[in-house]
């Protein structure tokens, strides 16, 4: 799963690895900016939506 609430809060898991980030926010928008300020890049894929972390996003560049 990319995204999931935890505790009210969104977690953004990278697609990749073993990484994640989990934000301050419970609005889905604030969380997923707060996510790509942290370096995760969101893409589409076969109409299915995926994250990658920073290091995962630039190895794959």
């Amino acid at each position: 799963m990319s995204s999931e609430r935890v505790g009210g809060r969104w977690r953004f898991q990278c697609d990749n690895c073993t990484e994640a980030v989990d934000t301050a926010s419970g609005n889905f928008n604030e969380a997923l900016a707060e996510a790509k300020a942290e370096g995760y890049r969101a893409y589409m894929l076969s109409g299915e939506w995926f994250h990658r972390c920073d290091g995962c996003s630039r190895s794959r560049s």
